[in-house]
């Protein structure tokens, strides 16, 4: 598996002095960063992500966000 971050600059959460994090937020910044990274290419940011394009739409659809 390639490692498509080091492609792409890809904003990574500070994690530091924010207190606990749910595991869905932190995906949820994720799916943003890789597709503000790819200029809104959904399926490029899969690629990025390492999902396919279809569980990319389900993530957005699960988070409001689409």
């Amino acid at each position: 598996v390639q490692d498509y971050a080091s492609e792409l600059e890809i904003k990574q959460p500070s994690l530091e002095n924010q207190g606990p994090r749910s595991l869905e937020l932190i995906e949820k910044h994720a799916i943003l960063n890789a597709i503000e990274a790819s200029a809104g290419n959904k399926s490029e940011a899969a690629r990025i992500l390492g999902i396919n394009r279809k569980t990319l739409y389900k993530k957005l659809k699960a988070y409001g966000v689409e």
